[in-house]
């Protein structure tokens, strides 16, 4: 068991740390109170100390036009924490935060920007000699990514990946600790965790299920409790024997490397520090199915598992008008497409035809789906350009579809899979063609299996598909796909997959031929297949097939799916309207069917009390009930944003908005990504936003509400050393507007802090936005 410190900026805020100056700044101006900070937390028992660089960023820093110090301030930084480890044989951790933006395509910054922020981050801490990097409280896979990949590239010393989860269930953009766990685990960086968060049981919650998906070693550091306000000091509740009892807990959950995040300090640690020290290193049984994960979702495929369906409907292969679309790069036809797939496990991306750019369509394909859908995606191309930009903007565990044994392209398939942690189909291909045997085709997977594995790309991120070649061409076709699928599960131990449709291709009746195949096929170990599931005849002898075959125990799916007494599940239908353009983030077509809308005669005003804001509000509602999450919410806001911009020119010019609200950061938290969500959502439900940006005064903020009426103030915190100045800003404008609404949210704001500062608390943007809906009637 291995001891991390605590907290940075609870000890920085207590010593005097001012709220307008980035923590940072003191290891240049008051580098004796740092080096007293980690000794104090060497002494309490910590074998790690994390550099106070946090927010080092250059990013960051020029919010406080301290970009051009960046590499003095982390050197100086290194220095200081370097002199206390060395002291007394302690390790130093290199502390890489989130840039605090959004990246695309929620946000401006693209991936390789973002890239470049943490490469040369990186690079500085390497060079002014940590002994690993602790890159902590990331909230999004594709930062995230962005960040792992830039320091293995800049050094090569050890990579700790953390994220921040808001209830232990998910973090603010919906991954759960097991897509994190998994996603992670496929990357080259030697341990991960969680820290921050919103106290300490939902960390416990979240060590217990990363566990189950990743042998690499845990680390556990939660904050100390939710922030409140006493007698007008911000304290956290959790005391050190607290925070000890829950170390235990974690380290009994599977936690390897525990410390402690926002408001602890070294008492803590000393108390965490003696209730595990010594402890020996639990051992956990890990999951090593076949994994694919969304942002949000984490599928399993293995001869345990239910046979899993991959929706192949995105493809233009024999679809004129799909392909017509995408030729002029209209992706609203691939969102269609991909919500009309509800009933898959999986879906698959392809976009290549003739006069198809797919280096420029794919991509964009995979982000609109990624950002739509919670089910994960394989990337269906055989284009290396676009599958590398395909993979840099995928949220999750991709697979690539798919990988064969051809010279000219294996090496560097199974090189971008590797260095993105994307598992592949191995596909029974090589220079010589598809083999005519079961026996041929295996021994290709064979080679494909040995050849990731040189490279380090373990067995069970392969799914191998002996190809299914249509009995048009050759009646026997059929016979040796399911000789291959036997031999490949009972020989290799690895799942299977086929393109279903292929079976039948050439002749009438498609649909009987697929289904005779798919049960065959099922009973032959079949773990997963490519098909079409709008096909209720697919999806019925699917289920069947997984009865006869024994892979659905006490026939318990069949049941709840065909029960009559089981209530038929309802979906909302997908009409091609402006409703539905909004409701599912389509932004591309929201023009056309608004132009629609118009020239039914149908008054701008009511197309948006009557059709926009309604979707909108039931976007909002989808979100409460975990139906959709953060990234669909998004998309949702931008359809409906292009939807109001359009209506707003056909307005009389008398017509006014639904109301003013400001929005700011509090002044010394330079964190705007929550405000900017709530800005874009309040925009979507018709409301005009005065945005006051970051690091806001007070003062600045009641001159901007003497300017006009406003209906509302909303006040954004990220960083725990700010909520002081959360609370001062409130008693100011309370003073001068004793009945204006003001609304506070942000990663260190609680439910009680809130009521304790007579503030309206929002616990995120959709909850913001609902608030203000509430309060203009």
């Amino acid at each position: 068991m291995v001891i991390f410190d605590g907290g940075m900026g609870t000890m920085l805020q207590s010593a005097g740390l001012p709220v307008d100056i980035p923590p940072e700044l003191w290891n240049v101006e008051n580098p004796d109170v740092i080096e007293r900070i980690h000794r104090e937390y060497i002494q309490a028992g910590a074998q790690i100390i994390t550099t106070n660089t946090f927010g080092a960023s250059g990013l960051k820093l020029s919010a406080y036009e301290l970009q051009t110090r960046q590499s003095e301030l982390i050197t100086a930084g290194v220095r200081i924490a370097r002199k206390c480890a060395n002291d007394f044989d302690t390790a130093v951790a290199g502390s890489i935060g989130p840039l605090g933006l959004f990246l695309q395509p929620f946000g401006e910054l693209t991936f390789d920007d973002a890239y470049n922020q943490f490469f040369q981050y990186a690079k500085i801490l390497a060079d002014a000699g940590v002994d690993l990097i602790i890159i902590e409280t990331m909230t999004d896979l594709v930062e995230l990514k962005s960040a792992v990949l830039a320091t293995m590239d800049a050094t090569d010393i050890p990579i700790v990946a953390n994220f921040a989860f808001d209830e232990g269930d998910s973090s603010v953009t919906g991954t759960p600790p097991e897509v994190f766990a998994a996603v992670m685990d496929a990357l080259d960086i030697q341990a991960m965790g969680t820290n921050c968060g919103k106290g300490l049981e939902p960390v416990e919650n979240a060590i217990a299920k990363m566990r189950k998906y990743t042998p690499l070693p845990l680390v556990a550091q939660p904050n100390a409790g939710l922030p409140k306000n006493e007698n007008g000091r911000t304290i956290f509740p959790a005391s050190p024997q607290k925070m000890a009892d829950s170390a235990v807990k974690l380290w009994e959950s599977g936690a390897n490397i525990i410390g402690a995040c926002c408001g602890s300090t070294p008492e803590h640690i000393a108390r965490i520090a003696d209730a595990v020290r010594g402890k020996p290193v639990h051992r956990h049984n890990t999951k090593s199915a076949f994994f694919c994960a969304s942002r949000v979702k984490l599928v399993e495929i293995d001869e345990t598992t239910p046979v899993r369906l991959i929706g192949e409907r995105i493809n233009p292969s024999g679809r004129k008008k799909f392909k017509e679309r995408l030729k002029f790069g209209d992706i609203g036809i691939v969102k269609q497409e991909a919500v009309r797939q509800r009933d898959a496990d999986i879906l698959d991306i392809c976009v290549a035809a003739p006069q198809v750019d797919e280096v420029e369509i794919l991509p964009r394909a995979v982000s609109a789906v990624a950002n739509l859908v919670v089910q994960p995606i394989f990337i269906d191309t055989t284009d290396i350009n676009a599958l590398e930009k395909s993979l840099k903007l995928y949220p999750g565990l991709p697979v690539i579809n798919s990988i064969s044994a051809k010279s000219d392209q294996m090496t560097e398939m199974l090189s971008l899979a590797k260095r993105w942690g994307a598992s592949f189909v191995a596909l029974a291909m090589n220079d010589d063609g598809i083999p005519i045997s079961a026996q041929g085709r295996m021994e290709i997977i064979e080679q494909i299996i040995s050849s990731a594995e040189d490279i380090g790309i373990s067995a069970n991120r392969i799914l191998a598909d002996p190809i299914m070649l249509p009995v048009s061409a050759d009646i026997g076709n059929a016979n040796i796909t399911l000789g291959a699928i036997r031999l490949i599960s009972e020989r290799l131990n690895i799942p299977t997959v086929i393109g279903l449709s292929n079976v039948s291709y050439g002749l009438p009746s498609r649909s009987i031929l697929n289904s005779a195949m798919l049960v065959l096929a099922v009973n032959s170990g079949l773990c997963a297949v490519i098909s079409d599931p709008t096909d209720e005849n697919i999806l019925q002898l699917l289920s069947g097939a997984e009865v006869l075959a024994g892979k659905d125990t006490g026939a318990k799916r069949f049941i709840e799916k065909f029960s009559t007494s089981q209530e038929t599940q309802s979906y909302e239908e997908i009409t091609g309207s402006l409703y539905d353009d909004i409701i599912y983030g389509n932004t591309e077509w929201v023009s056309h069917h608004l132009e629609k809308e118009l020239e039914s005669g149908n008054d701008p005003l009511d197309i948006l009390n009557e059709i926009v804001i309604p979707a909108i509000r039931r976007v909002g509602d989808k979100y409460d009930k975990r139906e959709i999450y953060l990234p669909q919410v998004i998309s949702s806001a931008e359809a409906t944003m292009s939807a109001i911009k359009i209506l707003r020119s056909k307005f009389p010019s008398e017509q006014k908005g639904k109301g003013k609200i400001v929005l700011a950061t509090v002044f010394g938290d330079v964190h705007d990504i929550g405000k900017n969500l709530v800005k874009a959502l309040l925009e979507s439900y018709g409301f005009d936003v005065v945005d006051l940006g970051k690091n806001v005064p007070s003062q600045k903020i009641l001159d901007e509400l003497h300017t006009d009426d406003f209906i509302a103030v909303g006040l954004s915190a990220l960083m725990t050393t700010t909520l002081e100045s959360m609370k001062e800003t409130v008693s100011v404008i309370r003073e001068k507007f004793p009945d204006l609404p003001i609304i506070v949210g942000g990663a260190a704001v609680s439910s009680e802090f809130a009521n304790q500062i007579s503030a309206i608390y929002a616990d995120n943007a959709v909850e913001a936005a609902k608030i203000v809906d509430k309060i203009s009637g």
